[in-house]
């Protein structure tokens, strides 16, 4: 049994080979392209998704709303990118369409109504419209309502559900968990992605404190409202307490809020889940000037990027679900928000190979896109989720440019070689040098296993072996049907799944009739 002082100095070991490390296996990690090339191309494929629309007045609760917020989203990001306003009047119309379909943004599923007051945050912070910002707020408003708060944890209930809570696990607080669903027979904290008719009656699990916390996080940076600090910061803790596995360096999916299902726990995880968890703890450390959640978001950025069930060899996203529209944004607010030169490298590198395999592989004629970004189709078919996620990828890539033209000391990951001597020298290194530095590197780190190893050994011989607590969990590899086990304290096996066994289920995508854009 490993003591805590070994589990630490095995931590510090391994971090010496889990670094933000390029990997040699990744391509095209440079973007060729000038930055204006780049804007026309995100501006077109926006186009290209707006006139699939309906205008704001046809909006109904049998659209699919979940998207609509994605792309008001992105068209906001668009016009921050840019310094301009062309798309405030759509953002007004359909934010208010999603108010006028469901009152308040209360909407079944949590993360609908909170993505349309990400919008309208990212909106108001765009255009200083206050209009967006009361949208905002009556959005989180929604999304508190179904969030255990510190008073729901000492009565043990939830007004909105009709169970007996759980108050903490793994000896913390479930304060800050927020659930997946409004009905009051719903428990689940984390788990959004499931069909509702797989959902048992009984389920209680926390799965959109991810989505609340970031918006939390936002409205606080925006208002200083300590009221919205307080509940970032109580969902950003509930988050890395309860739901991160350092094993993988991912979030588990979801947490059972039922006092009888002793902290049922889904381990399975997608990359646009962890996505969201990045972009809430680096609003919060960026708001308040922290670097409290460094460390569990620098290691969430590795756990996505070097995830082989999401990505093929070369680094390029190889799911066909919604994970492309969430990954770029939630390392472009990591990009933004951190100063770490090696970081910054990696994210820039991950989404340079991202939005070279957009190009590359999913751009059709007229300025759509398909779904898979590693294949490239021999017809490629408009595909709302596929043009969403492009979307996403191309916005990714004018932050480097804008980022970059500042004067923070790290080199252009999209500049352009200034010679042609520059070329060879950047792809011609000294094979000696680098087989060198490989064989020394190896060597270092099997000293310290060593010494790791034998630290352990000398412990283990000194202390008696302490007891162990055995905990009820769930993994589930596809589909509803979930198998029982238990796991040991603070070890907790975490399945990851391929994107594409992992699909959302809110139904195929039916993109609306084209129309003319007379809004």
């Amino acid at each position: 049994m490993l003591t805590s002082a070994a589990i630490v100095f095995v931590s510090i070991i391994l971090s010496f080979t889990t670094a933000q490390t390029i990997p040699l296996t990744w391509q095209k990690q440079d973007i060729t392209v000038s930055r204006a090339d780049i804007v026309q191309r995100v501006e077109a494929a926006i186009a290209q998704y707006w006139n699939t629309l309906p205008p704001p007045a046809n909006i109904k609760q049998s659209n699919d709303l979940a998207s609509l917020a994605q792309i008001c989203i992105q068209m906001s990001d668009y016009d921050a990118l840019t310094g301009q306003s062309k798309y405030k009047q759509a953002l007004t119309g359909y934010i208010s369409a999603a108010e006028r379909v469901k009152p308040r943004f209360v909407y079944d599923v949590t993360r609908v109504g909170i993505g349309f007051g990400y919008a309208a945050a990212r909106a108001y912070e765009t255009y200083g419209d206050e209009f967006f910002l009361e949208s905002a707020k009556l959005a989180w408003e929604s999304g508190r309502r179904l969030t255990i708060s510190n008073e729901d944890i000492g009565a043990g209930a939830v007004v909105a559900k009709n169970f007996t809570l759980q108050v903490s696990c793994r000896d913390a607080s479930l304060a800050g968990g927020t659930f997946r669903v409004r009905p009051f027979v719903y428990t689940l904290l984390v788990d959004w992605k499931l069909p509702r008719a797989s959902i048992p009656m009984h389920c209680s699990t926390v799965p959109k404190s991810r989505f609340f916390s970031s918006l939390s996080a936002y409205l606080y940076g925006l208002t200083l409202d300590e009221t919205y600090l307080s509940a970032a910061r109580t969902t950003a803790s509930f988050l890395r307490n309860q739901m991160y596995r350092s094993e993988n360096r991912l979030f588990a999916t979801s947490l059972s809020a039922r006092e009888q299902d002793n902290c049922r726990v889904t381990s399975r995880t997608t990359g646009y889940e962890n996505a969201v968890v990045l972009q809430g703890m680096s609003l919060l450390n960026k708001a308040t000037n922290s670097a409290e959640y460094t460390t569990v978001i620098n290691d969430v950025v590795v756990g996505i990027a070097s995830n082989t069930n999401w990505h093929n060899n070369a680094g390029i996203m190889s799911g066909t679900d919604v994970s492309g529209t969430y990954i770029p944004r939630g390392m472009v607010q990591v990009y933004n928000a951190t100063t770490d030169a090696a970081l910054r490298n990696y994210i820039s590198a991950y989404m340079s190979i991202q939005y070279n395999a957009v190009v590359d592989n999913a751009a059709g004629d007229g300025n759509i896109y398909g779904p898979s970004w590693t294949n490239r189709a021999s017809s490629i078919k408009y595909d709302g989720r596929g043009q969403s996620k492009a979307i996403s990828a191309l916005l990714a890539a004018i932050v480097p440019f804008s980022r970059n033209s500042a004067s923070t000391g790290l080199p252009s990951p999209t500049s352009t070689p200034a010679s042609s001597e520059s070329v060879e020298n950047k792809n011609t290194a000294p094979v000696g040098a680098i087989v060198g530095g490989v064989i020394g590197g190896l060597a270092f780190l099997g000293i310290l296993v060593a010494l790791g190893l034998w630290f352990i050994r000398r412990r283990n011989q000194k202390e008696p072996e302490p007891s162990i607590t055995s905990y009820t969990y769930s993994t589930v590899a596809s589909g509803p049907t979930s198998t029982m086990g238990t796991y040991q304290t603070d070890i907790h096996p975490q399945q990851t799944i391929s994107q594409n066994q992992y699909m959302e289920t809110r139904g195929a995508w039916d993109a609306p009739p084209s129309y003319s854009p007379g809004r």
